[in-house]
Order: C-alpha cells, then structure tokens, then sequence
C-alpha cells in the first residue's frame, strides 16, 4: 500500500510534522522538502509491503537466489550494477550469510519528496521512531532521490553473539518495492557493537595509547559502517574523532608504510583489527621477497611483533593476540605467526 497524505492517521499526524520540520530546518533548497518517517511512526499495515520485499531479497542473499534479487532491482540500478556483483558479494560472504537465521526487520525510514527535483540528497531521520536528533545516536542520514516513495530498511541476522546487517534501499517502481541499492556488513561481533570499541577507543586516547586508539576507532566504524546511503550518526562521529587523532609514526600516511626499527625495516601493506575467536586480534600484513626460507620468515615476523611491542607495550592491553602475515610481492603465498598477550583462547 502505498502511503499518501489520505492515509496518515490522526495519531501519526504531529510525528509527520515533526519529521517535516526536520526536512525544512535541514534540506529546504529550492523548494526542496523531505519527509522522513521512522518504524511504527508508519502503521503495521503501510510497512508491510516494503518490509516483506527487504525480508524477500534477504533470504535471496542468503540462499543464493541471485538472479530472483536482480529481477528485484529498479531500472536505475540495473544500469550500474551488475548480476556478477551480486555474485561477488554473495562469495565474499557466503560463510557470514549461511548463518543469519533468523532473518527480521529491525528498523525502517520511509521516505517521500513532497516537492523539488536534482539529484540526490541527503535526508536526516530519527534513529527510532518518535524520537529526538540531539545526539550522534539519534541519528541516521539516509540517501533520497528527488520525487516518488523510497525507504530504507534494515534486516538483521546472526548466532554466537554476533549481527549482521543488510541494507536495503527500496523505491516504489511499477506498483513494486524494487531494490535500488544493498550494504551487507557486521553490527556486532562476538558481543561487542561499534559503541563499545568506541568507548575503547576514546579511554585509550585518553590514556595516550594512540596506536591502540587508532586500531580500535578502526574497528568502532567498521561495525558503524551501513555503507555510502545510510550512515548512522555514531559513525560520523567516530570518524571525525579517529580524523582528530594524533597518530603514531607508524600509522602517519597511507599504507604501505615502511616501519624502521633500528637496522631493522619492514614494508608494512597492512595492519588492522581482526574479529577471531571470540576475540580482537591486531593483524599486519608485511611484504617480503620470498617465503622460501620459512625460519629466515617466521623470525622476521617475530622481530615485528617484539619491536612494535617493546614501542607499544600496551597493545596486549585491548588486543588478544598480534598477527603477522609475510607475503611475496603478488600476495599469492603468505606465511603467519601469531603472539598471545595471554593464554590462547580455547579452539585458536
């Protein structure tokens, strides 16, 4: 069914003002006015039927139904994105997708133009429904394209304590809730959300442990992260702050980054937080000519992890094990050695 101004109720009425004030304190431009309803400020009734096409193109996901999800996606999409894209983020997360059951619709932000035209904007929503924009939580910025019905929606699912999340963002096209665009990533693992790894973050900075800091403002946005058409609040906010950070040598730049220890050096591809075993590793990916010498290999990965934590003695303190990976140039043959700050968890 699809929402006009007939069918908002008496009772959603001044919900309706107060999301359309919201649109006109922030995107009135040329005449260009945005209304942005969230969860049941819609009735059961009216977000039936985008809710049903999210749940439909999430079990299409999981069970591998590409070509039913392609079928499902508007004309406009269809001209940037690809069937052999869908394959490939069905492949890079197959093992993640097989375990999202059950599948439900956690949160929805219908959208509507009541005026104007241009490209597309970006539209300001409340995180739940009735509620406030006072704070980064409350919030939630969504894309919007000039005229006719779109929503986004979340559809959560998971096990072991861990979330994942796909997002879609529907428009209302030939009398049919069709896919315009779709984020699939982690909300929370092994426990622990994107505001906990924020909260991390920030007591390590304040602590001066700004290479701990770092990693764990890395691992707060990739759990924030809906992808480019729906950001959270919190998600600004955590990358304003790791922005402002004052970073450690090692991290200054862009990867690769050559780490200078003494006479020894190592070109570093890549270090990050990593999610295993119930707990956060810091993983680092070096570049060496050849792994032919496997002992030659594993001491050089040895003398990494004692000069980062002879500089850092700290690390140990937010990350349960460091991780390092030699590659040879091509990436194609890698060899790892792991550290425990402690006693390996039981199965790693």
């Amino acid at each position: 069914m699809r929402l006009t101004a007939k069918t908002i109720s008496v009772a959603s009425l001044s919900v309706a003002v107060a999301a359309l004030a919201i649109g006109l304190w922030l995107y009135w431009h040329g005449a260009y006015i945005a209304l942005c309803l969230t969860n049941h400020d819609v009735s059961a009734a009216e977000r039936e039927p985008y809710e049903k096409a999210s749940l439909r193109l999430a079990e299409d996901m999981v069970h591998g139904n590409l070509n039913e999800v392609y079928s499902q996606t508007t004309a406009d999409a269809k001209r940037t994105t690809t069937s052999a894209q869908l394959a490939a983020l069905r492949q890079a997360y197959n093992r993640s997708m097989t375990t999202l059951v059950p599948l439900q619709v956690t949160h929805t932000y219908l959208l509507r133009s009541l005026s104007g035209a241009g490209n597309n904007r970006i539209v300001l929503c409340p995180a739940v429904a009735s509620g406030t924009i006072s704070r980064p939580e409350d919030q939630v910025f969504v894309a919007m394209k000039a005229g006719g019905e779109q929503a986004h929606i979340v559809v959560e699912g998971g096990s072991n304590n861990t979330t994942w999340n796909f997002v879609f963002w529907l428009m209302f096209e030939e009398s049919a809730w069709r896919m315009q665009d779709l984020y699939f990533g982690p909300a929370v693992m092994f426990g622990r959300s994107a505001s906990d790894y924020w909260a991390q973050a920030r007591e390590q900075r304040g602590a001066g442990h700004m290479f701990n800091a770092a990693m764990l403002y890395a691992a707060a946005g990739g759990l924030a992260f809906r992808g480019p058409n729906f950001q959270l609040g919190i998600w600004r906010e955590i990358q304003g702050e790791a922005r402002n950070l004052r970073l450690p040598s090692e991290l200054e730049g862009e990867a690769p980054y050559l780490w200078q220890f003494g006479s020894d050096s190592f070109r570093v591809l890549r270090v990050q937080p990593f999610f295993a075993g119930g707990e956060t590793d810091l993983t680092i990916r070096t570049e060496v000519p050849s792994l032919n010498d496997a002992k030659r290999t594993d001491e050089l990965n040895h003398a990494l992890i004692r000069h980062l934590t002879n500089s850092y003695p700290e690390l140990f303190d937010s990350f349960a094990a460091i991780v390092v990976e030699a590659v040879e140039p091509g990436g194609v043959r890698s060899y790892r050695t792991v550290a425990y700050g402690r006693k390996a968890p039981s199965g790693r």
